[in-house]
């Protein structure tokens, strides 16, 4: 039979383990807030209203969740402190408020990448003159006149653009 595990061991484990998954999301919210502002304009050439108003509350989540971490690392080091003086119904308590506050900043985390992930698939260009190769290989897409355009998926105005006014001629000229 194994020697049995004393609790000290047991709790650093286990706070390595929730640093690392603090740390993780972090790093992640960072890079998806850092690289959606970066490539904004490759990420969505032409942004409709609503991918914008989506981009905002995905990266006002990543922001809330960056924020929730950091108040929970708090909590933990206070309920850390509270636990190694043997205080232990402080330290519950504290544990108490922190569970809910990491289920909260994981939903958040969540719901913020996938807002963010969405607008770059909706702004994915998609015409016939926009095969994803040619796309992934930079080569800009033209229409029948051999006119480059880009294109995306129409979200929120699909209206057509107006049609330029043709130039009238007098038709009363020599007579």
């Amino acid at each position: 039979m194994s020697d049995p595990v004393d609790n000290n061991t047991i709790f650093s484990a286990m706070a390595q383990e929730a640093s690392g998954l603090y740390d993780l999301i972090i790093k992640i919210a960072s890079l998806f807030l850092g690289g959606t502002l970066l490539f904004i304009e490759k990420i969505t050439p032409h942004p409709s209203a609503c991918s914008v108003h989506l981009l905002g509350i995905g990266w006002l989540l990543l922001i809330i969740t960056i924020v929730l971490i950091a108040i929970i690392r708090l909590i933990n080091i206070k309920s850390g402190n509270h636990a190694m003086g043997s205080e232990m119904d402080h330290a519950k308590a504290l544990d108490r408020i922190g569970l809910p506050l990491t289920y909260v900043a994981l939903s958040s985390f969540a719901l913020g990448l996938i807002l963010i992930a969405s607008v770059g698939l909706v702004n994915i260009p998609i015409n016939d003159n926009c095969r994803m190769e040619k796309c992934m290989n930079n080569e800009e897409p033209k229409n029948e006149d051999g006119i480059k355009k880009r294109g995306s998926l129409p979200f929120g105005n699909t209206k057509p653009e107006p049609k330029p006014a043709e130039p009238k001629t007098d038709t009363t000229q020599g007579k």
